[in-house]
């Protein structure tokens, strides 16, 4: 019998303490240690950080840290730069103003009579510019078309 308990003593001892030990230096230990790493043993070493580029967008990955797996930011706008894919009209606030476009129906700021007629409409008659034109007569304006009675060149009598 007491074979029995020193038997059974040394199995426990040297059995079962080498198992426990085997489990203590172990993956589930609780511990990082030796060879684990967080691809081999993520429950000790924790999730692998994410790696960019592998072509995948993980967690943690972002357009701004990670663009060849994430793709590229979208522009944004309001930040004092005028990035791929905006423009005057979508982010002026980065762009600028749009320029006015002559032949869009509309007189912009900027358009005249006389740059843009498609959109301001003809320039009415200027009195003064050494030129008599339609609705210019002796009578309205002397000064292009020449006294009334004194009919010549680049006169109108009315």
């Amino acid at each position: 019998m007491r074979k029995q308990i020193v038997l059974s003593a040394c199995f426990l001892i040297f059995g079962i303490l080498p198992v426990l030990a085997k489990t203590e230096a172990g993956c589930g230990n609780g511990k990082c240690t030796g060879n684990e790493t967080c691809s081999s043993c993520p429950q000790d070493c924790g999730v692998c950080p994410p790696v960019c580029p592998n072509s995948k967008c993980e967690s943690g990955e972002t357009c701004s840290n990670c663009s060849q797996d994430c793709g590229v930011c979208p522009p944004v706008c309001g930040n004092s730069r005028c990035e791929s894919g905006e423009t005057c009209s979508n982010c002026s606030g980065d762009c600028g103003v749009c320029p006015p476009v002559c032949g869009n129906s509309r007189c912009e700021s900027g358009e005249t009579c006389s740059n843009c007629s498609g959109d301001c409409g003809v320039c009415p008659p200027v009195c003064g510019n050494s030129r008599c034109e339609s609705n210019e007569t002796c009578s309205n304006c002397s000064q292009d078309c020449g006294t009334c009675g004194n009919v010549g060149i680049g006169t109108t009598n009315p």
